[in-house]
């Protein structure tokens, strides 16, 4: 593919990724130069040699969207008992693999007042937003306009489960302790950076205790946070939205500990 051919590519659909052929030896289908882009859903254009060579690339092409980056691959063309990928050609290409468009997403469970917050401080931020909640008025195009998913399920459906991935911080506050325990009991393994729940000491105390009886391992629930939020003094949905927000972001960051900015820059940090 040419650069302005990629560049319509992107144009049209944003979140792809770009896969170029950097190096090859030995037999291989294509020479360095040869690039393809390869969409979220799996689907492509362009080439990079085709066959099981270029399922491989596109397999790591669709897995690097859920991270964002870039990559660099080996993929040596040799049968796999032989430590290859299953080719016959007997060369090696190198691979680098770059992702457009795939940033952090914010997944809510509970489309009410702190679920609506939430999603209009997201937008602002420029987050992906995806909802979900059993209420067909608290999970609809007009109340959330820009999500780039929107479920009205259950949420112990387990479909649920394809919207949370490295890049994905969820936000549990659904209208009840029941939808609370689903939600959480359901999307506690999903690999999502950040994983928070609202409600008082007391409900999520109850909460964690019935999964850990039901098997749900100790240190996963320990990495919940909850109650969720940092301790601002919020009180409105709003207010709370900021709370839940600043604490997300300070996990996103790595930041251990939160301190007020005053106190930061008197220290020279």
């Amino acid at each position: 593919m040419k650069y302005d051919e990629i560049a319509e590519s992107l144009r049209k659909r944003p979140r792809a990724a770009v896969a170029t052929v950097v190096a090859s030896s030995g037999s291989a289908p294509r020479a360095p130069g040869a690039r393809m882009v390869v969409f979220q859903d799996g689907r492509s254009e362009g080439t990079v040699g085709g066959g099981i060579l270029e399922k491989k690339v596109v397999e790591d092409a669709a897995a690097l969207l859920a991270t964002g980056g870039t990559s660099l691959r080996t993929y040596p063309l040799r049968p796999e008992k032989q430590g290859g990928i299953g080719a016959e050609c007997g060369g090696e290409v190198t691979v680098f693999i770059e992702a457009f468009g795939a940033g952090p997403r914010l997944l809510i469970l509970g489309g009410g007042h702190i679920g609506l917050e939430l999603y209009k401080l997201a937008q602002q931020l420029g987050w992906e937003v995806a909802i979900a909640d059993d209420r067909p008025a608290f999970s609809s195009r007009e109340r959330f306009p820009q999500a780039i998913a929107l479920r009205t399920a259950g949420y112990g459906d387990p479909a649920l489960r394809e919207l949370a991935d490295g890049r994905t911080a969820i936000v549990i506050a659904t209208e009840a302790h029941t939808g609370d325990a689903a939600a959480l009991a359901n999307l506690i393994g999903t690999g999502a950076f950040y994983v928070g729940m609202i409600g008082s000491a007391r409900k999520v105390a109850a909460i964690t205790a019935a999964l850990q009886k039901e098997g749900t391992p100790a240190e996963k629930l320990g990495a919940v946070r909850a109650p969720v939020g940092i301790d601002i003094g919020a009180e409105t949905p709003a207010e709370i939205a900021v709370s839940i927000f600043a604490e997300i972001l300070a996990v996103k960051s790595g930041v251990s500990s939160v301190r007020p900015m005053m106190e930061s820059k008197r220290r020279g940090s």
